[in-house]
């Protein structure tokens, strides 16, 4: 192995993105995105994405329409972050597919449209994107796109939480701790509560408490 260098990681991505490698120059857009190894640099970090992005690399998409939709390093414009997002959803890329969800989910450079948000957020579930797995989750709880089914919201927050996802791992807990959908289980929720909590989610930190509080 290497020590840790960042200043070093930078110089064989470089070399690497002058040879017109993809994954090379996605990367060096991020470390100038960042600041890692290099100066901050938010516009130069664009123009390594769009350079990839523009060959039909789908990680470099995404990362263009996240700087679109954010306002890094280019003007904010919602409607073209959605056609990054897009062109990067249709390779597949599940990233992009959760992001291009949310847009429909809140109405971001399209019409606001649940069941499109719930399309793609399968879509990038299936892929296993945590993050849209706590998406499917919510939805399946709350019937948002989708006819409400706690034990479907159950087996995609496990999934999501799994994978770490802090939002999922409390969201769990609290059904452990209630008896939602699933037998009452203490440990198993104080375990999830912990897990969130550490990752700074203010309602396992909360939910931690109470049960510090009463004794359970």
């Amino acid at each position: 192995g290497v020590e840790k260098d960042a200043a070093e990681a930078v110089k064989w991505y470089r070399l690497a993105a002058e040879q017109g490698y993809a994954r090379a120059q996605c990367n060096l857009g991020l470390c100038y995105e960042n600041g890692i190894g290099v100066e901050k640099d938010e516009a130069e970090a664009v123009k390594r994405y769009r350079l990839v992005a523009e060959q039909g690399d789908a990680r470099a998409q995404d990362h263009l329409g996240r700087c679109y939709e954010n306002g890094i390093g280019v003007e904010k414009d919602v409607a073209q972050a959605v056609k990054w997002y897009r062109i990067a959803a249709q390779q597949e890329f599940g990233p992009a597919q959760y992001r291009l969800g949310r847009c429909y989910q809140f109405g971001l450079g399209v019409e606001k449209n649940v069941a499109s948000a719930v399309k793609y957020f399968r879509m990038a579930a299936e892929a296993a994107v945590p993050e849209a797995q706590y998406a499917m989750g919510a939805s399946y709880e709350y019937g948002w796109g989708v006819e409400s089914d706690l034990a479907t919201a159950l087996d995609w927050y496990r999934k999501a939480a799994r994978a770490g996802h802090a939002r999922a791992q409390y969201n769990l807990g609290r059904c452990y701790k209630d008896g939602w959908g699933v037998e009452k289980d203490m440990e198993e929720a104080v375990w999830l509560f912990r897990r969130a909590a550490a990752q700074g989610n203010a309602g396992a930190q909360c939910c931690l408490g109470v049960c510090y509080e009463s004794g359970e």
